[in-house]
Parts: structure tokens; sequence; C-alpha cells
């Protein structure tokens, strides 16, 4: 579902993975052993013209915001903390995002703030301090 081309099915999916993920810590651990997160970073990562084309506006813009608050909780687990980590792609992205909703007017606070709590969850250990300082 994750995989689609039509707005309001992904739309809907991530929003209940979202409210699935946040019930349980088993939950979460599930939706990692189902390799939802890289889906979910495609979806968080997607360039904004290429997603409105696809999803539409509105659509893509709560795309990317239940996928930036499903991987924000779900990086409260371990196994996929240490995932992220060894995706240096994905976290030099993120601070691009970072870099870019500062700039824009009508940056969604949300996916900011969710991504802010991916970056305190890598940051609890050391190792991610050290891959966070690399990028």
């Amino acid at each position: 579902m994750l995989r689609g081309n039509e707005g309001s099915i992904v739309r809907n999916s991530v929003e209940a993975l979202y409210k699935y993920a946040d019930q349980s810590n088993e939950n979460k651990i599930d939706l990692f052993n189902k390799s939802s997160v890289p889906l979910l970073f495609d979806l968080l990562l997607k360039p904004v013209n290429e997603g409105n084309e696809i999803f539409g506006e509105s659509d893509f813009a709560l795309i990317k915001r239940f996928s930036a608050m499903t991987i924000g909780i779900l990086s409260s687990i371990l196994e996929v903390r240490k995932f992220i980590k060894k995706q240096p792609d994905w976290i030099k992205q993120l601070i691009a995002q970072l870099i870019e909703s500062q700039q824009a007017a009508n940056a969604d606070q949300v996916i900011v703030e969710f991504i802010c709590l991916i970056f305190a969850y890598i940051s609890q250990e050391f190792t991610g301090k050290v891959i966070l300082i690399n990028v």
C-alpha cells in the first residue's frame, strides 16, 4: 500500500501505521520487522515536486507528515536506530530537509519536530553522535 500512487490510499495507510506504532513497543518492532522503515523514508524524503505530481499536493503533505511522525516514534526502538545509523544518505537528507524548512515560510513544523525527535533518539548513544557529526 505504501508503494501505490493513489494519494488517499497511501495517506490512509501511513496514518494507520502511525496509529498502530503509537500503541506499543511490540507494534513498533513488528513494523520494523516488516521492513516498513525504508518505505516510510522513501515517502518522507521524496522531492516535493515529484510527490505533488504523484499524490496531489494536499495528500502528499499529509503523507510526508505521517511518515515523519511514524519514523519519529519508531526511532525510539534500538533496532530502528541502528538501521537508520547505517544509512548516512537518509541522515544527510533529513538534515537537508531541516535546512530547507528553515528557509521556507510555509514549512510543516510537525515534520521538523519529528525529524528532530529522530536525531534526539539517534544521539542517545555515542555512536549516533559520532555518525551525526561525521555526516
